[in-house]
């Protein structure tokens, strides 16, 4: 918006590269209270070529430094119109990294993500990244899901990976479902990783009586699960067999983090 004292530019350009990449990018420039410069891009591929694409990839982009509200933010992300091999194969996907300086509250902190953040971080005040992965849908029946990242931030270091397939014919459903999720934090120092497995099935059958309608479900499911944090190095394994479930742990649970010093010390 127009202000008093402020003076602002911008400009734009569109180009091609090896004739494989073309790109629309504005960079607009703001001095007054503060020093601010923004860039905003749109990047498109298609490979091998355009006419017969195996993948095509959108990518939007959003840059921005600002003196004022003492922040470098870099955000990139997929947009709906990228795929592999077909449409039905959908990519997904994105990228940040922000900086903060002068009077920003998180002045002295930074964040690098590529396909967001562990499950149990949670920091609000930093960028959302959506997971680096894929969705595919065969035949209305069958979705097959995966996703990756890996993220560093001031105070941690983090990635993982996710596989998920699922399927549906009629009445008969099927779902595998794999993963993993690693986190190190820094200060204390302490560290807490898991990874699971599950596989389910089941068929849901309608029965017409000529008192009335039931449905009987039959189902199984198979699950495991381990986790490990240290210091000191301890852990957990659990397995769930549908009709029981058992829990086995081992290691040393006596906490290792840092300790806080005294006076004196």
């Amino acid at each position: 918006p127009p202000q008093q004292g402020t003076f602002w530019f911008a400009a734009g350009v569109s180009f091609t590269s090896f004739a494989l990449v073309e790109c629309v990018a504005v960079v607009a420039i703001e001095v007054g209270n503060g020093f601010m410069i923004s860039l905003l891009g749109l990047a498109r591929a298609a490979l091998p070529t355009a006419e017969f694409a195996l993948v095509e990839i959108e990518l939007a982009l959003m840059a921005e430094f600002s003196t004022s509200e003492g922040v470098l933010l870099v955000r990139a992300q997929l947009t709906d119109n990228s795929y592999l091999l077909t449409r039905d194969c959908r990519l997904t996907g994105g990228f940040a990294y922000a900086s903060w300086f002068g009077s920003n509250p998180n002045a002295g902190q930074f964040v690098l993500s590529i396909g967001g953040y562990h499950p149990s971080f949670y920091r609000p005040d930093y960028p959302a990244v959506p997971r680096v992965g894929f969705r595919w849908d065969l035949l209305g029946c069958l979705t097959i899901t995966g996703g990756c990242y890996f993220a560093l931030t001031s105070e941690a270091i983090m990635a993982g990976a996710s596989f998920t397939a699922a399927l549906v014919l009629g009445p008969l459903w099927a779902s595998l479902s794999l993963g993993v999720d690693a986190i190190v934090y820094f200060d204390p120092f302490h560290f807490d990783a898991t990874g699971y497995a599950s596989i389910a099935a089941g068929i849901t059958i309608d029965i017409d009586l000529f008192f009335g309608h039931i449905t009987v479900t039959l189902s199984f499911h198979l699950g495991a699960q381990v986790e490990v944090q240290g210091p000191n190095f301890h852990g957990s394994a659990s397995i769930d067999l549908d009709v029981t479930s058992a829990t086995i742990s081992f290691g040393d649970s006596t906490d290792g983090s840092t300790p806080t010093l005294g006076w004196d010390a």
